[in-house]
């Protein structure tokens, strides 16, 4: 489960996500981009 949260003084959650799968690897930034490892696929979230 992937919970995205609002930056800032107050915790916010503002939307929690299932991947369907485990993710194997803690996420990297780079280039504007979050990569997430799963044990079946890579994902790159940004533009």
């Amino acid at each position: 489960m992937i919970t995205v949260v609002k930056p800032g003084k107050e915790f916010a959650i503002l939307s929690q996500n299932d991947m369907g799968e485990a993710i194997s690897a803690s996420p990297a930034v780079s280039n504007g981009r979050i990569y997430l490892r799963t044990f079946e696929a890579l994902y790159a979230i940004g533009k």
